[in-house]
């Protein structure tokens, strides 16, 4: 063998290996040239759907959190998304469709977000067909834009810019191969359906995220809100299966019975329920520099029979006031996502109402400033067992500073305490009675007119803190008159008083509040809204945390009506067995001294699941079983 015979293979097989990968890098070129070859208008209109996306990501995660960018989904879901909405134009090369396509998606995101600010969550699919009720908050809407938003028509506007500026090559240059584009467009296909290869497997993975201690309320960001939509209606054509219907019936007959009240103690005939808009605890009985906020508020905790619990935390969700109703009255948590009082309106509720006519033959009735078509609050109120409704058009619009056609609380108290006094069917001296009455002029963005703010601003106070804290002040200054009222009634003493907030009232503001020295001395951290109890069976001050489900349960205790068929799906917090804490409208727990037993928690999160199946297979009908 020739001594140099034995390299000459190596040397042979080490070019023909760079010959190859040299063709292999060439083939690669090639391939990459023709999936990229786009045209420049298909790629400008990809890359401002893609920056839209992303922007949205952004503005969503900064108020819940950043876990969705260390997660694939959000750059597949926004990848996805982006090529589908660039498809037409590749098809067809129709610019106009495209930037009406751009601005529909803006409308749409910044749409979520400014709901988000005030639901904390995306726009539920059952709700875009209720954009009628925007006529009535439209204040409340626009206060809902951050400065952070115009990043929408911004990327919109330079993507229209660059088509405009390149428009002579973006006509006289090839158009992108439909196959390549659609090519790109599989690989983002082909990536979800492996993740998700069918409907219950992104059904349980979008529950995981949503139940997460640090993804919950992330799934807009991460599954974009069309994977939201996509969402809501997999679960809108779920059926109850025997195995969940045996466990709802089971976990409700499991209900633990209401105790009696203690020997000697009277319970009261008479209920009178004031929700109060947008009304938490943090500005009752605080002094504001020398100043009270709540001084009638204030005055009636002072009152020996008056009981007080400062730590109900929030837990109403997409509907909001309407979703207080339902957790105050009924004992069942709202619907994880879409509203009740939208999609099952017709259904029949338990209610205290109920239990009060069952048991004393009450007479029922509802007063606010709402209109009856306002989250369908008449059909409602009817199948919670609601005899008398005077609403909106029954009243004189006065008082109306925060510029929406609705009566003002002094006027609605007022005018309703007029009514009662000259219409004497409504509440003859002792006839048992539930009263409900609503106000609205809390709701944000907290608007009063200069000669109404009562309170002295201190310098350094959050505009929008000052803002809620006089607002506060005339609902208070308005519940005085309501109270002085009742309290001049023969029969006062047969008639008790819950005085509470439909929900919280800070939403996205909190954060501003609690940046400032006085907010973080004054504003409450957590979601509280207040539970006044006035001429209270049981009187006395509670530090306990309790939810707002658990005001039902606690009113059956109070009025002595453990017999009702229906306890609801909360505690009574006066009852030693109450856990001391509640999840939050985000299934959050919140309360219990030395943290909250897994135990504690799962069953929460179980009550939560049962309501659902309650309301939307209209399982409380009795009717029906």
């Amino acid at each position: 063998m020739h001594p140099h015979q034995g390299v000459v293979i190596p040397r042979l097989l080490f070019i023909d290996t760079l010959l190859f990968m040299a063709k292999l890098k060439t083939q690669i070129q090639r391939f990459f040239s023709w999936f990229f070859s786009w045209d420049l208008g298909t790629g400008i209109f990809a890359g401002a759907f893609f920056l839209t996306f992303i922007a949205f990501n952004v503005l969503w995660c900064s108020w819940t959190t950043f876990t969705p960018f260390s997660h694939f989904p959000l750059y597949v879901s926004a990848v996805l998304m982006s090529l589908i909405f660039t498809l037409p134009y590749v098809i067809c090369r129709c610019r106009w469709l495209e930037v009406l396509l751009l601005v529909l998606l803006d409308f749409l995101l910044l749409a979520n977000l400014m709901y988000a600010r005030t639901y904390f969550n995306a726009i539920p699919l059952s709700s875009y067909t209720n954009a009628g009720n925007l006529a009535d908050f439209m204040p409340s809407v626009w206060a809902s834009l951050r400065w952070a938003d115009f990043v929408f028509p911004v990327i919109t506007c330079v993507a229209i810019w660059l088509i405009v500026k390149f428009q002579p090559r973006i006509v006289s240059e090839p158009r992108t191969k439909k196959m390549a584009y659609l090519s790109a467009l599989a690989i983002p296909v082909i990536i979800t359906l492996i993740a998700f290869p069918g409907a219950e497997a992104f059904k349980k993975q979008y529950r995981y995220v949503s139940n997460s201690a640090y993804a919950y309320r992330s799934t807009p960001a991460m599954y974009t809100v069309f994977g939201n939509l996509l969402y809501d209606t997999l679960v809108a054509y779920e059926k109850l299966t025997p195995e969940e219907e045996a466990a709802t019936l089971s976990f409700v007959e499991s209900l633990p019975g209401i105790e009696s009240l203690p020997e000697g103690v009277k319970a009261p005939r008479n209920l009178v329920f004031v929700f109060c808009e947008s009304l938490e605890s943090w500005v009752i009985g605080t002094d504001y520099y020398g100043q009270e906020i709540t001084p009638n508020l204030n005055r009636a905790l002072r009152d020996s029979a008056t009981y007080y619990n400062p730590h109900v935390v929030s837990q109403a969700a997409d509907g909001r006031s309407i979703d207080g109703q339902l957790l105050n009255l009924t004992g069942l948590y709202p619907l994880s996502s879409g509203t009740y009082a939208t999609m099952y309106p017709n259904n029949s509720y338990p209610s205290i109402h109920k239990a009060l006519k069952q048991a004393h033959g009450s007479r029922t009735m509802l007063m606010t400033g709402d209109k009856e078509y306002v989250w369908n609050q008449g059909l409602v109120a009817r199948g919670m067992g609601m005899d008398t409704l005077i609403t909106g058009s029954d009243y004189i619009v006065e008082d109306n500073f925060t510029g929406r056609k609705h009566i003002g609380d002094r006027a609605l108290m007022r005018q309703s305490v007029e009514k009662l006094k000259s219409r004497g069917d409504l509440w003859p001296v002792g006839a048992p009675v539930f009263l409900q009455l609503v106000t609205y002029s809390g709701h944000g963005p907290f608007r009063l007119p200069d000669s109404e703010k009562k309170l002295k601003i201190h310098p350094g106070t959050p505009e929008i803190m000052a803002d809620y804290m006089q607002v506060a002040h005339y609902t208070d200054e308005s519940l005085g008159i309501l109270i002085d009222y009742l309290r001049s009634r023969p029969d006062w003493e047969d008639t008790m008083v819950v005085i509470t907030g439909d929900h919280e009232g800070l939403a996205d503001w909190r954060a501003e509040c609690l940046s400032s020295e006085i907010g973080q001395r004054m504003v409450s951290k957590e979601l509280y809204v207040p539970l006044v109890i006035l001429n209270s069976p049981l009187p006395g001050r509670s530090e306990k945390v309790m939810g707002q489900v658990d005001v039902f349960t606690s009113m059956l205790h109070l009025l002595g009506l453990g017999n009702y068929e229906w306890h609801g799906l909360g505690r009574s917090v006066f009852s030693s067995a109450h856990p001391g804490t509640a999840l939050s409208a985000q299934g959050q727990p919140v309360g219990g001294h030395g943290g909250v037993p897994d135990s504690v928690t799962e069953g929460l999160r179980m009550a939560r699941k049962v309501s659902g199946n309650l309301i939307r297979y209209d399982m409380l009908n009795s009717s029906k079983h």
